[in-house]
């Protein structure tokens, strides 16, 4: 197609041409979702990290102070001695962190608080302790000899020859997981998707990365889809667009071999076609640094959270990252400048995000008003024919916010409350010129609704 303008910006045409060749995202259950895993235990665990009970505990509080967002909860560990255990059988529940009973209350007490309580299971690596251990099940080395990955939490893990895997015992394990287990809208199947291309030379029953891609990883998933779950996974990677829509992670950024600097390809190629988090050395920084790069990447926060973890994980996680998250995602980019160490992406419908990684400043702007700066946020989220049901109030360090209220509300109706694990206050605000000013504490969420009778206070 030809290009016209500054040459310079020729990467923005050509991108937004191939993002038009993409498949579409194939289900938005994952739109409005906090996505997150528990590592619940491991085998080198001297106890448990975090057990059903613990869990609970936490699912709980992250809805009170998410004011009962919708979420999507991995659990790592929950099988045989926990995490990477026990492969490729499934059939026992970790007695440790609660047994079988207690993960089915889980999942029973999580959908009552707008939370789907899931696994995170793997079709990929096998080990010989396992129940179901069977040679014939494992991939082949060019050399013949079993195909060894490593030992992840103790004990040495194998490949599975996918291809042959679904050709026998994986559609029973399939339907298995999703009856017993009692499986509702999705599960994680860890690193499906990040060896998406991998030869098995077994002679017996050779296949290509191709045979192993089609007739094992997308069968995987298609046998899932039969039981109404759809499948998330580890890494983003192309064979996979088009057919799974959550991705735990981006794999990156890291420095171009050839030079050069940085730029938003992938969002502004795949932005429509999937959901991803953001991994890998370059984002392994100061929370500042992460924050601008999963807004420069288009990332959403996936967190791993613990029983003894910190509540300001998964409240910057989700204030900070998912409720702007939730606000620019799919939104097609038009526009790219970078002045000096500052960029600006421009995306469709009027957002604008501007970034420095030199000060770690970070700005968003939607329809010309901003929404976030820095390490606070004044968002509107929880859309409702086009208006929004609330705003996101957050700091993670004591200020005060001076919030537009929106077209259509009321602004003498508007009402503050302050979220905590076990309760709902009103919070003090002023009026002053079409907008909402409130003090907000340190982490304290606050969220503005349009009027008190729209408020839930239990």
């Amino acid at each position: 197609m030809p290009v016209t303008g500054d040459p310079a910006k020729a990467w923005i045409a050509a991108g937004r041409f191939v993002r038009s060749h993409m498949p579409a995202i194939p289900t938005h259950f994952y739109d409005d979702k906090y996505v997150y895993g528990i590592r619940c235990d491991e085998p080198l665990f001297s106890q448990p990290s975090a057990t059903f009970e613990q869990c609970r505990d936490i699912v709980t509080r992250v809805a009170a102070l998410t004011d009962h967002s919708p979420q999507v909860v991995h659990l790592w560990g929950w099988q045989f001695r926990g995490k990477d255990t026990g492969y490729p059988a499934v059939n026992v529940v970790n007695e440790r962190i609660g047994g079988y009973d207690g993960m089915m209350q889980l999942m029973e007490q999580g959908a009552a608080l707008n939370v789907t309580v899931t696994l995170s299971d793997n079709y990929d690596d096998a080990y010989r302790s396992s129940p179901a251990w069977n040679d014939a099940l494992i991939a082949r080395r060019p050399d013949g000899q079993l195909w060894k990955s490593r030992a992840w939490t103790g004990e040495e893990s194998y490949i599975l020859g996918l291809a042959k895997y679904m050709d026998g015992p994986a559609p029973e394990r399939i339907r298995y997981t999703c009856e017993r287990y009692r499986l509702k809208h999705t599960t994680h199947v860890d690193v499906l998707s990040y060896y998406a291309i991998r030869n098995d030379w077994d002679p017996q029953h050779p296949a290509s990365g191709i045979r192993n891609l089609v007739d094992g990883r997308y069968k995987v998933l298609k046998g899932f889809a039969a039981h109404g779950v759809d499948v998330s996974s580890e890494a983003l990677r192309y064979p996979m667009i088009g057919h799974i829509s959550c991705y735990w992670y981006l794999t990156g950024p890291a420095p171009c071999p050839f030079g050069g600097t940085a730029i938003p390809l992938v969002p502004l190629i795949y932005g429509g076609s999937a959901i991803w988090g953001l991994s890998g050395a370059g984002v392994r920084g100061d929370a500042a640094t992460v924050r601008i790069l999963e807004r420069f990447y288009g990332a959403c926060a996936h967190s791993i959270l613990r029983a003894d973890s910190d509540p300001a994980i998964f409240l910057d996680a989700f204030y900070l990252n998912m409720v702007p998250f939730f606000a620019l995602r799919g939104r097609n980019l038009e526009d790219f400048e970078r002045d000096g160490d500052t960029h600006r992406i421009h995306l469709e419908g009027g957002a604008i995000i501007e970034g420095n990684l030199t000060t770690k400043t970070l700005r968003i702007s939607l329809n010309g008003v901003d929404v976030l700066k820095d390490d606070a946020v004044f968002c509107p989220f929880g859309e409702s024919e086009g208006r929004p049901v609330k705003i996101a109030c957050y700091s993670i360090t004591p200020c005060t916010v001076s919030v537009p209220v929106p077209a259509g509300w009321n602004a003498t109706e508007v009402t503050a409350v302050a979220l905590y694990p076990d309760r709902r206050e009103s919070a003090p605000m002023q009026l002053r010129d079409g907008s909402v000013s409130i003090a907000l504490d340190a982490r304290r969420p606050v969220i503005l609704y349009r009027n008190s009778r729209e408020v839930d206070w239990n």
